[in-house]
């Protein structure tokens, strides 16, 4: 689209997104599934990164990671990849492509003089299971990062754990040097 967006662009473009979009309930379920099974989901994801600024005067200070997901060209809600219904081993495997590529920006904003903190979001059920503390380490030593320039943001996903369960993996991370949010 060429800038100003006229509004015949703007129409297209909704137009476009709406055919292409599954209709009715099923239609993410049924995009899930098919990412389930192509057995590979992180070839189906990109990592986009959201700039953070200091309020007071607009410099960047950090970066948070953002899951971008889609089969068939068709966008899938990342908040839907991580309820119940999606096994626990492909969020896992999405979680750890998501956690890798935001600590490859890490080491590249480090090794050109810009140190930032790279956000990675995390749902309750994931920061519970066992394996995320030795993902969260393998990622840190791979890209030779210090875990205080990772901040794990816990999203607002329903816990299936109770709050002390959640706490005690947040310190698991928090004690070696993670940011928890």
């Amino acid at each position: 689209l060429e800038k100003p967006y006229s509004i015949r662009a703007l129409r297209a473009l909704v137009d476009a997104a709406s055919k292409a979009a599954p209709r009715g309930p099923g239609g993410q379920k049924a995009l899930i599934a098919k990412l389930v099974q192509s057995g590979a989901p992180d070839r189906h994801m990109e990592t986009a990164f959201q700039s953070k600024r200091r309020l007071s005067d607009g410099a960047i200070i950090g970066y948070e990671a953002l899951l971008r997901i889609a089969v068939d060209g068709v966008s899938i809600n990342p908040e839907a990849i991580f309820e119940p219904r999606v096994d626990l081993d492909t969020q896992l495997a999405l979680t750890r492509a998501v956690l890798d590529d935001a600590l490859r920006l890490g080491s590249a904003l480090r090794n050109v003089g810009k140190p930032r903190t790279i956000s990675v979001n995390c749902t309750p059920a994931i920061l519970c299971t066992p394996e995320l503390p030795d993902m969260v380490l393998e990622a840190l030593d791979r890209w030779e990062m210090s875990a205080s320039t990772l901040m794990i943001e816990i999203t607002e996903h329903a816990a299936e754990h109770s709050f002390d369960v959640v706490a005690t993996a947040a310190c698991r991370l928090a004690m070696r040097g993670c940011g928890i949010s």
